[in-house]
């Protein structure tokens, strides 16, 4: 430990027990982690086992690693759909989900079976790849106001039920991220 020791004078009994079990305590902590070295894992699995680690060696136990977990996969799934053809994937995706042309997707047609995969695509656009409205709106020929409402009935649709939740899954796993 790198800190100067502190010289304090004890006079009651109660108070000198106290002291000594907490200068014990802080040994046993110190000497665990003196003891304990990260582990040696490669691959996928080593953030999470490094990230654990640091969380032990600062005393951080109860803290559940699942919910950075999936923080830290939609991140790289995000990752792997930035580029330039981030949104070609998506909608290619979700052309061959919904059976519907890429064409129809990307038309002015207003017909359901055209608008619903539309929608979805958007929405996941601003889920994963983070686009603004104006530019989803640009990259499928709508206005930006057109974008985030199909974002919010999207999201409202996936609130409601799960038909439109099972399909959007679906279509997160097909391009690699974590599900709804």
């Amino acid at each position: 430990m790198n800190s100067l020791p502190v010289h304090m004078q004890v006079n009651s009994p109660e108070l000198r027990k106290q002291h000594e079990a907490h200068k014990e305590r802080m040994g046993r902590f110190t000497a665990a982690a003196r003891r304990e070295a990260p582990p040696a894992i490669t691959g996928e699995d080593a953030c999470m086992h490094v990230w654990e680690w640091r969380q032990r060696q600062r005393g951080l136990y109860g803290f559940n690693p699942q919910a950075d977990a999936h923080v830290r996969t939609r991140r790289a799934a995000a990752d792997r759909l930035k580029g330039p053809g981030a949104t070609s994937f998506i909608i290619a995706a979700v052309s061959a989900h919904f059976d519907v042309p890429r064409v129809d997707i990307l038309s002015s047609s207003r017909l359901h079976p055209y608008v619903l995969p539309r929608q979805v695509a958007m929405y996941l656009c601003r889920k994963f790849v983070g686009h603004s409205f104006p530019e989803i709106g640009r990259r499928f020929g709508r206005d930006h106001t057109t974008a985030l409402h199909n974002c919010q009935k999207i999201e409202a649709m996936i609130a409601d039920g799960p038909p439109i939740a099972r399909d959007v899954d679906a279509i997160c796993r097909k391009l690699g991220g974590p599900q709804i």
